[in-house]
């Protein structure tokens, strides 16, 4: 069966290149070669159980109608998802358990605003409502100090008027997409969002950075797709 399994999955990745199986031994030999290394790839760093794997493979080629799979759809989504989330964790650096487990307490604060597992805002002073509507496409004037978390500054930036969201690193992109101009916030990100300005700040392994912000005035879009309605 498992022959079988591996003939039908090279017969199919022959018919993608354009090529047949009566076509050159050394074709089939490159081709074989190079479906077990794309496959390698795929696979390498998922913690996985073989027989398991060529079982899912057996039903697939067997025609097995999806319903009488061992598992259901979600179950098996579910279950790749935790998996893989498990053996990211295995496979972190000491830095990276760091860096996770400060957020994981950080996101614990109720004053804390989670954007995502990498971005965390506290709002320090709130701005005045408003009804311009902060997109992609905005310009922002603003002010910010950067440092790590022990408060060794990093970066420092006067106040700069009318810069466009998109040309700002994606930790403070995605941060001001969440507030209102007035807002004086904190933004907690790992220092990888920031790009090329990290690389100048000698930084040897990833650490948690911390933005200290004032959003002073934002432009409204000037395509009127963007603009609230």
């Amino acid at each position: 069966m498992k022959n079988h399994v591996l003939f039908l999955i090279l017969l199919s990745f022959l018919t993608i290149i354009g090529c047949t199986p009566g076509e050159s031994k050394k074709n089939k030999k490159i081709a074989s070669y190079a479906l077990g290394v794309r496959t390698g790839m795929t696979i390498k760093n998922e913690d996985i159980d073989m027989a398991d794997f060529y079982e899912g493979i057996d039903d697939v080629m067997d025609g097995k109608d999806s319903s009488k799979y061992a598992y259901t759809e979600p179950e098996m989504r579910e279950a790749i998802q935790k998996n893989r989330e498990r053996r990211q964790i295995e496979l972190e650096s000491p830095e990276e358990k760091k860096i996770r487990a400060f957020f994981v307490e950080s996101a614990k604060n109720p004053a804390i605003k989670v954007v995502s597992s990498e971005v965390h805002i506290q709002v320090l002073t709130e701005g005045k409502p408003t009804e311009l509507k902060i997109n992609p496409d905005s310009s922002v004037t603003i002010s910010y100090q950067t440092a790590n978390v022990d408060g060794k500054e990093l970066d420092k930036l006067s106040q700069k008027s009318e810069i466009p969201l998109r040309d700002l690193p994606s930790c403070i992109r995605y941060a001001l997409m969440y507030q209102k101009p007035g807002d004086k916030i904190k933004i907690f990100c790992v220092s990888h969002m920031f790009g090329a300005h990290a690389q100048t700040w000698g930084l040897k392994a990833p650490e948690v950075i911390v933005v200290d912000l004032n959003f002073i005035q934002a432009q409204e879009s000037k395509d009127p797709r963007m603009r609230r309605r």
